[in-house]
């Protein structure tokens, strides 16, 4: 699903979205009731305070302040992807109404539910690591002596680290805005979810990516909505193609100047 409304004319023919379905959505995102937007996040309740607990445990960023625990109201965040898959088959089996632990268990998953998968390129000389929906970065590096009879030889390389995708907000000019899971927010509102625990991110805003709204369409006077998916008028059904985070680990031999 593609909010076209908010798109300019290259990114939505981009998309291969026709002129009366862009023009569409943009006459129904002038005429929509507005929705104020969150500017503020709440904090957890008790029961959630084990959760905290065992993210830190597994995630350097909950344990160091970088990314706290909050409370927000699912329909009012903005977004900031424009497309969206509905992840239907996650919140399929959820009781109704659910229990805010298995909201919790969708939106802030502990580990991984697939973990990567590593495999090296004789050719490339290159490990290859692909995430498999979980979110991979490249955390540190290290050097250690190879466990080798070669004494004059070391291990160089990197610590690359899995962490699942967790619905992500952030504090950005005075307004609370989804950095990451869009689909599993989509999904629970759709179920009626609106109160969710999320993950409140306060490190600086990263650059924009593809698939996402310029920051003067979030930061605007009538930015989307995590509901506006929801709205037939606003949407447009589109294919696109899947796309998945991948790390290259390379050596190359090269001669320098000395």
């Amino acid at each position: 699903m593609v909010l076209a409304g908010w798109l300019e004319e290259a990114e939505w023919r981009a998309l291969n979205i026709d002129d009366t379905s862009a023009h569409r959505c943009r006459a129904a995102r002038n005429d929509r009731p507005r929705e104020p937007f969150l500017t503020e996040v709440a904090p957890i309740v008790e029961e959630l305070r084990s959760l905290a607990t065992a993210l830190a445990d597994v995630d350097p960023r909950f344990r160091d302040g970088t990314m706290t625990l909050v409370m927000v109201d699912l329909a009012r965040v903005i977004a900031t992807q424009s497309i969206v898959a509905t992840d239907e088959q996650r919140v399929s089996e959820l009781s109704d109404p659910p229990t805010l632990a298995e909201t919790a268990a969708i939106t802030l998953p502990i580990v991984p539910a697939v973990l990567p998968t590593t495999g090296y390129d004789d050719r490339a000389q290159s490990w290859v690591v692909r995430s498999h929906g979980s979110t991979v970065a490249v955390t540190g590096r290290y050097l250690a002596a190879a466990d080798a009879n070669d004494p004059g030889a070391q291990c160089f390389g990197f610590l690359i680290s899995a962490q699942p995708s967790r619905v992500t907000v952030a504090l950005e000019q005075g307004r609370v805005v989804l950095r990451d899971g869009h689909h599993r927010a989509v999904a629970l509102l759709a179920r009626g979810v609106r109160l969710a625990p999320v993950a409140l991110d306060s490190s600086p805003s990263p650059p924009v990516g593809s698939g996402q709204f310029a920051r003067s369409v979030v930061h605007g006077q009538d930015p989307p909505l995590v509901s506006d998916y929801l709205d037939a008028k606003l949407r447009v059904e589109v294919e696109v193609q899947r796309t998945e985070r991948v790390i290259v680990v390379a050596a190359t031999e090269l001669d320098l100047p000395a």
